[in-house]
């Protein structure tokens, strides 16, 4: 028996026995899962102790720095709203009354933070978004709410330029 003839055979076997579809599934992926995820994990750990970024960050660069940045920033202005001492000079405003000195660099700060929470829900709001149509010949047809996708877009987008424009002035 040679080995096609062989795997026809077990593809006959696992349609005609789904239970045997679920064990072998099961077993496939904890074999999976010793050979050769926990060998990369333990790769990825070492790389970084050693590096302090491993190689699944080249992978998608956008994802890392979303998932490093934001919680950071999130306290950056929560902590900045709570104990705010000073803020660039351009938002300084002299004339303001009751502690409102810098009440346009907290909306900066909460465009940004909010531009920063829309990027990290953008596969949320994608999915969203998105309607099934079908076609004339039955084919699956994904479509998108552009309107709403490009003012979406242009909120993140405003954000990333006010967060790079000012990347200096994020002290306290």
């Amino acid at each position: 028996m040679n080995l096609s003839a062989l795997e026809d055979r077990f593809d006959d076997w696992i349609y005609c026995y789904p239970r045997l579809k679920k064990i072998y599934l099961f077993f496939y992926r904890k074999i999976n899962k010793i050979f050769f995820d926990i060998p990369r994990e333990i790769k990825w750990f070492f790389q970084r102790i050693f590096r302090g970024y491993d190689d699944t960050v080249a992978w998608s660069f956008y994802w890392y720095f979303i998932h490093t940045i934001r919680n950071p920033f999130k306290f950056f202005v929560k902590n900045y709203k709570k104990h705010g001492i000073g803020c660039p000079g351009e938002f300084f405003d002299s004339n303001a009354k009751n502690n409102d000195e810098c009440k346009e660099w907290v909306n900066l700060l909460e465009k940004i933070e909010k531009a920063f929470d829309m990027l990290y829900d953008k596969e949320e709001f994608n999915e969203s978004y998105e309607k099934t149509v079908y076609g004339k010949d039955g084919m699956k047809i994904e479509k998108f709410n552009t309107k709403k996708a490009e003012e979406y877009d242009r909120q993140i987008q405003e954000g990333l330029d006010l967060f790079a424009k000012h990347l200096a002035g994020f002290w306290d």
